[in-house]
């Protein structure tokens, strides 16, 4: 599978690596012809849902035998760090960036007053949510699902044209976007829609 830019092949080879060790199956399990399951889609919406997390959360590998429990399969554990949380050192990553637009474009749809938004302070009202691909599916499906463009794109590279004018995604890392795109190429438009929805209504589930 191949997006057709060195940056998204190259965010693609290390998304593929970062499935790997989430998950201990070949990224080709994933690129085959065949549909995903359901379980599948999950996995790959966890995992761009912890590129999110990633510059303020701690790591650990999950028992074996916990494996076994977790709605996944996962093979690691994340964990949101306060120290980093507090820390200035994720303030220039693309994640602040992305989840500012994500707090900023959810008090407008509330009619909240608008203020600058503080990632640290909307991640203390939302740090118990097992599955932070669930604030992305809204923010897919305001910005992305809820407009024309995505009908209208004919190819990935349209797709990912498409994709960088979400607001948050300006910055995003070749690995994330690559991942963004392997989702909706996947499971098609209407289909990532529809899931996007779904995890919406799901923000409970464990998905850890």
């Amino acid at each position: 599978m191949s997006f057709s830019t060195p940056d998204l092949d190259q965010g693609l080879t290390a998304f593929g690596a970062f499935l790997e060790a989430e998950y201990g199956r070949p990224f080709a399990d994933w690129c085959d012809s065949g549909g995903w399951t359901d379980r599948e889609s999950l996995q790959v919406s966890r995992a761009l849902g912890l590129l999110l997390k990633e510059p303020i959360a701690d790591v650990a590998a999950r028992a074996p035998a916990d494996r076994e429990t977790s709605e996944t399969g996962a093979h690691r554990i994340w964990v949101l760090n306060d120290a980093k949380i507090a820390g200035s050192a994720w303030e220039g990553r693309w994640q602040w960036q992305l989840l500012a637009d994500i707090d900023n474009a959810a008090k407008s749809a509330s009619g909240q007053m608008m203020t600058p938004s503080d990632p640290r302070l909307y991640l203390f009202t939302i740090r118990y949510e097992r599955d932070f691909f669930a604030l992305l599916a809204g923010h897919f499906q305001e910005f992305l699902c809820d407009r024309p463009g995505l009908a209208r794109c004919a190819d990935g590279s349209a797709v990912a044209d498409l994709l960088r004018q979400i607001p948050g995604f300006q910055a995003a890392s070749p690995i994330f976007l690559a991942g963004a795109l392997l989702l909706i190429t996947k499971l098609g438009r209407k289909g990532f829609c529809a899931w996007c929805e779904e995890r919406c209504d799901a923000k409970d589930d464990d998905a850890a």
